[in-house]
C-alpha cells in the first residue's frame, strides 16, 4: 500500500540526506554571518543571518529571499530530530538513544526560546551612583513622563515598534493623543548612533512656541507641555529595563599587564538592594564572574573613563534549557556506550 503524500514528506523530513543539507545549510550561515561582522557589527549580522528564516538580497525597494536563515534551518533540524525520535525502536534497548534525541531537541528548543525572550541591556555606573534601570544600546523608546508629582514621575513608554509605523498613537493606558509623522533610527558597531522622531501631541497647552509639534532626538532634554491641567515631558531615549533591585556602585578595578595598557582584569564592587528589602549586600562582578540575582544575570562588559563600570544585564527565562539539554544528551550517550560495552563483553 503506498504511503500518503503528508506521510512521505514527513519520512523525507526525518531522513539521512535531510539531516545533512540542513548541517551544511548551517554551517554555509554560519559562514557568512561571521564574514558578515565587520560590516554589520554582531548583533546585526546575527539579526540578518542566525534569528531570520530567510536571508534576503535588496533590489529596489524590494527584498528578495535568496537563502534560509538559521531560524528556518534551525526549525527544519528541530523536525528532523521529531521525525526520527518517532521511528526510533522503543525499547529499553534503546532508551540511550531516546535520551540523546530528546536532549538535542530540548537544545533547539531552548535557543528558540532564548532568542524570543532574552532581553539584554547595560549598567553604565559611576563610582557612588544607584541606578534601578537598565538601558538597551540597540533599542529606543519614546517617553512621556508625567512630572506632576515632585515626589515621583509616572511615566509611558512607546517602543521603538509603534514609532515605526508612524501615525496616531493612542493606546488605552496614555493620557494624550500622539501622532508620529517621522523615525529615522541609525545604528554603529552595534549601537545606536542617533535617532529622531517628528511627535505631535493633541489639545494641549505646550509650554514653548513651536506649539505641539516637536522634533525630538536621541540625548536631548525634550519638550514639556500641559494637558488636562498635569505637567509632562515627552522625550526620546534607549530602551529602559526595569529592574527588580538596584546597583550602587562602590568601587571599580582595573589592572593591566606590565608596560602596557592592555587590560588584564576588571571588576566592580556594589551593592545589592532588591526592592521591598532595606538591607544591602555586597557583591564583586569581575570579567569571568557575573553575578546572577532575581532572574538576572549582570556580566562585567567593559568601562570607561573615570572609574566608569559598563555591566551588562541579560535577561534569559529560557537560560537553563541548554545546560538541561546537554546533561540529557550526556546521559544518553553513557547509557547508550554502556549497554555496548556490556553486550560487547558478554558476546567476549
Amino acid at each position: 500500500m503506498k504511503d500518503s503524500l503528508p506521510r512521505r514528506l514527513w519520512k523525507l523530513i526525518g531522513s539521512l540526506p535531510t539531516t545533512l543539507a540542513c548541517l551544511c545549510g548551517l554551517a554555509l550561515v554560519v559562514t557568512l554571518c561571521t564574514l558578515a561582522q565587520p560590516r554589520l557589527g554582531i548583533y546585526r549580522a546575527v539579526q540578518v543571518y542566525i534569528d531570520s528564516l530567510f536571508i534576503y538580497a535588496p533590489a529596489g525597494p524590494l527584498k528578495i529571499p535568496i537563502l534560509p536563515g538559521g531560524a528556518l534551518i534551525g526549525l527544519l533540524l528541530l523536525l528532523n530530530l521529531l521525525a526520527a525520535q518517532i521511528r526510533l525502536e522503543r525499547s529499553w534497548r534503546k532508551a540511550g538513544l531516546w535520551i540523546i534525541h530528546l536532549g538535542l531537541i530540548l537544545l533547539f528548543a531552548g535557543e528558540f526560546a532564548s532568542s524570543l525572550l532574552r532581553r539584554e541591556a547595560q549598567l553604565v555606573l559611576r563610582p557612588g551612583q544607584t541606578l534601578s534601570a537598565a538601558q538597551d544600546s540597540q533599542h529606543v523608546e519614546l517617553a512621556l513622563i508625567d512630572e506632576t508629582n515632585p515626589s515621583s514621575d509616572r511615566v509611558y513608554a512607546i517602543s521603538e515598534a509603534l514609532l515605526q509605523r508612524h501615525g496616531e498613537l493612542s493606546p488605552p493606558a496614555l493620557p494624550v493623543r500622539l501622532r508620529v509623522h517621522q523615525f529615522d533610527k541609525a545604528m554603529q558597531d552595534d549601537a545606536v548612533a542617533g535617532a529622531q522622531a517628528d511627535v505631535e501631541v493633541s489639545d494641549v497647552d505646550p509650554l514653548s512656541a513651536s506649539g505641539g509639534r516637536w522634533l525630538l532626538s536621541l540625548g536631548q532634554p525634550g519638550a514639556r507641555f500641559l494637558a488636562d491641567g498635569r505637567r509632562y515631558r515627552l522625550l526620546l531615549r534607549p530602551r529602559m529595563t526595569p529592574l527588580p533591585l538596584s546597583v550602587t556602585l562602590e568601587r571599580f578595578k582595573r589592572q593591566t599587564y606590565p608596560g602596557t595598557d592592555i587590560p588584564r582584569s576588571f571588576s566592580s564592587r556594589v551593592l545589592i538592594r532588591e526592592n521591598g528589602r532595606s538591607l544591602e549586600r555586597p557583591a564583586l562582578i569581575s570579567m569571568n564572574d557575573p553575578l546572577r540575582v532575581d532572574g538576572f544575570t549582570f556580566y562585567q562588559s567593559g568601562y570607561d573613563q573615570g572609574g566608569v563600570s559598563i555591566l551588562q544585564v541579560v535577561d534569559n527565562p529560557a537560560w537553563s534549557l541548554p545546560y538541561l539539554a546537554c546533561a540529557l544528551v550526556s546521559l544518553g550517550m553513557l547509557l547508550h556506550f554502556l549497554r555496548r560495552l556490556s553486550l560487547s563483553r558478554a558476546a567476549a
